[in-house]
């Protein structure tokens, strides 16, 4: 259920995207850094890809920081897990996404962000426990 409510977000966002693509004032020999990074013309759909493969990545069974927490503190809520998830694994992806490929269309904005996620949650190396 979680991965179909991401595909239609995912779907309604690129769709959206598509049609204000002329609005986004594109500077020819303007240089991104990571301060102005999330004003790159692509820098959403990657935001948004990168949601869905977290959830991919949750639904495939892996910890993401969970186990970090687990090893150093105890009971922690998962609010709290599910908060560094978001920001270690979907704001971090997208970044990295959008700053080494440089998406310049749809089809590699979504790339870009789909696969940082699974990536990241498989360097952590930790499956959740069924």
């Amino acid at each position: 259920m979680a991965i179909a409510v991401a595909f239609v977000l995912l779907c309604a966002v690129v769709t959206f995207a598509a049609q204000q693509k002329d609005a986004i004032p594109v500077i020819p020999g303007q240089e991104y850094h990571v301060w102005n990074l999330h004003r790159h013309p692509w820098f959403w759909e990657v935001l948004a890809s990168a949601v869905m493969g977290w959830l991919l990545s949750i639904v495939k069974g892996f910890a993401g920081t969970e186990g970090f927490y687990n090893h150093y503190f105890s009971n922690t809520p998962n609010g709290v897990i599910m908060l560094s998830d978001l920001i270690c694994l979907v704001v971090a992806g997208a970044y990295f996404g959008t700053a080494i490929y440089n998406p310049q269309n749809v089809v590699a904005a979504i790339a870009a962000g789909l696969n940082w996620p699974v990536g990241l949650n498989a360097l952590l190396g930790q499956r959740r426990k069924r």
